[in-house]
């Protein structure tokens, strides 16, 4: 797959196309050092919201604990512990794997968020090439040579649609269980004000996350429409052949990321999720 997408991508680098107003590697990077940096703090609260609970439930029954790390650890998993004795070392085993979940799901968001802004950008610097035509008459040769970088964009998103099909619909389905799952949590009374905190930042961070993903990833398919309408503006003399397929490509042609076809990532999408929720 990137060896496809670095094939593809080479053109873009280059004249005549135009470089972003912010470099895309910049773009990444931010996107990525945010999710990152909110994720841990998540987890961190996650975690001073376990140790929480736990330390009010030891006051509450008056418990004696001489070893709260171990007492922690124990309560953290005690459902493993009912058949599988406890041990410092499978405590410490069982926070790392949570943890190792917990950012793999985050970074399967995360990697998402990526090859839609990768692609999305590419297909804007094509709409900010043909916006330089606009209201212009162009040779059928110029109109190939447009049309035929657009379709390698569009190969290329099957490619991936393809290749990442099985992780989206997996994202997906865990945004909503989870965003689901946290709405349950903040209708019933919490006792504490860590709990409220917790599971609010939690609910805000998980649906912001999902939306900014999802948004990213519909914006593939914006970009690759935007081309219909550039082409509505040429003057009437100066419609050829290849700009005629061009345009039936581009209304034709479904553009965008998808769970293994069972929902496309468009804007209609993110309005669905959100009316559903």
């Amino acid at each position: 797959m990137m060896k496809q997408w670095s094939n593809v991508e080479e053109k873009f680098l280059h004249s005549p196309y135009r470089k972003t107003d912010w470099k895309l590697s910049k773009k990444i990077k931010i996107v990525a050092v945010t999710v990152i940096i909110l994720a841990f703090f998540e987890h961190l609260l996650y975690l001073a919201n376990s140790a929480f609970n736990i330390y009010q439930d030891v006051v509450k029954n008056n418990l004696t604990v001489d070893e709260p790390l171990n007492h922690f650890l124990k309560s953290q998993f005690g459902y493993i512990y009912l058949d599988v004795p406890f041990s410092v070392p499978l405590g410490v085993f069982n926070e790392i794997m949570n943890m190792s979940f917990t950012f793999g799901w985050n970074y399967m968001e995360l990697f998402v968020m990526m090859i839609s802004l990768g692609l999305s950008t590419r297909f804007k610097q094509i709409n900010e090439r043909l916006k330089n035509f606009k209201e212009k008459i162009l040779s059928e040769q110029q109109w190939s040579k447009i049309r035929e970088d657009y379709s390698s964009l569009c190969n290329l998103v099957a490619i991936i649609d393809f290749d990442l099909r099985y992780l989206i619909l997996l994202s997906n389905l865990n945004n909503v269980y989870f965003i689901c799952f946290q709405l349950l949590n903040i209708f019933e009374k919490l006792p504490y004000v860590i709990n409220t905190i917790y599971f609010w930042f939690s609910l805000i961070y998980l649906a912001s996350r999902t939306f900014v993903a999802q948004f990213l990833a519909a914006s593939i398919h914006e970009s690759a429409k935007f081309p219909i309408q550039i082409i509505s503006s040429i003057p009437h003399e100066g419609w050829c052949n290849e700009m005629q397929r061009f345009a039936d490509q581009a209304r034709a042609q479904d553009v965008a990321l998808s769970g293994m076809k069972f929902f496309n990532l468009t804007r209609k999408s993110i309005l669905s999720v959100i009316i559903f929720l």
